[in-house]
């Protein structure tokens, strides 16, 4: 129990002296998105899904959280990303962005972790989550599609 204090103690901290020294609200995580080469579409309209994760198993246990996604169409994303751990939850952090679907459909979402974040993923690798939810809407028809998944981390 305490160990799980400590950390809490060194992630608040964290934030609050980052928050200081940059004038800026507190955060321990920081986030992005961005279009990556990758191949064609392969999700289509009949199967009335804009935008799916492409596959992938455990994430590594690393600063830069990162999971790649694609759009069918051209789409505006938000993206909203959450570092589940035992005791506080890091973020949410939610990025945006449009994608163009003919020139770069596959897209990458990614949480950066400060040190103190990212040595209590590494002591609760077993129990941390990273949960994340897309939510497209066509820029064209104005149709929306939520996808939600989580992911574990890899345990070595």
């Amino acid at each position: 129990m305490r160990r799980a204090k400590t950390l809490t103690a060194l992630i608040a901290a964290a934030a609050v002296s980052s928050a200081i020294l940059s004038g800026a609200a507190p955060a321990s995580v920081s986030g992005g998105l961005s279009q990556v080469a990758g191949p064609g579409p392969l999700a289509t309209s009949a199967d009335e899904s804009l935008v799916r994760y492409l596959p992938s198993g455990r994430k590594p246990v690393k600063r830069r959280i990162a999971f790649l996604g694609e759009c069918s169409v051209d789409c505006k994303l938000t993206v909203r990303m959450t570092l589940v751990l035992p005791g506080p939850n890091l973020g949410p952090r939610i990025v945006t962005g449009t994608i163009d679907a003919e020139t770069k459909p596959v897209f990458q979402a990614w949480l950066q972790l400060n040190r103190p974040a990212l040595q209590a993923l590494k002591a609760n690798r077993r129990a941390a989550r990273f949960r994340t939810r897309v939510r497209a809407v066509d820029v064209v028809t104005g149709e929306v599609d939520v996808d939600r998944r989580t992911f574990r981390f890899k345990t070595r």
